[in-house]
């Protein structure tokens, strides 16, 4: 009987575990991401906060917010993008802003290319952007970051 209880105590343990994993979508483990050879976490950019949860393909999905000019807000800012290596080549989106494109990306006219590169062991990334379908720029209006988390 007290084998039978303890396989019952472990197993009630186990699935436990495995709900509150499951009910909580930012948890620790999907934040705290920060393996080398991966864009997953939280950058420190020339533009804010930049935030790409944990993928598990080439397409990730990211999230920034609070550069600058914006007095904390980036409107829904997003990248959506394509990750080969130690490159990530995308779009990065926005709800509104001064110059709106001629067709939508995500829903939205207010939206441009983006490239970032890392270095070896991913702890910085450095790149560009542009309006619309520009080429994105890494000159005066590069975007630079360090890894936070």
């Amino acid at each position: 009987m007290r084998i039978y209880n303890s396989i019952c105590l472990l197993a009630l343990v186990v699935l436990l575990a495995a709900c509150d994993q499951s009910s909580n979508p930012v948890s620790a483990s999907s934040t705290e991401n920060t393996t080398v050879g991966s864009y997953n976490g939280v950058w420190k950019t020339s533009y804010g906060d930049v935030y790409f949860p944990k993928y598990t393909s080439n397409d990730v999905r990211g999230a920034y917010w609070s550069y600058p000019e914006s007095n904390g807000k980036a409107d829904n800012g997003r990248i959506l993008g394509s990750i080969d290596g130690d490159k990530l080549v995308g779009y990065w989106v926005e709800d509104s802003g001064e110059s709106p494109c001629e067709t939508e990306k995500d829903g939205s006219l207010f939206w441009g290319r983006v490239s970032f590169k890392a270095n070896e062991d991913f702890s910085v990334i450095s790149g560009g952007w542009g309006g619309c379908d520009n080429e994105p720029d890494g000159g005066d209006a590069g975007w630079v970051g360090t890894r936070e988390k």
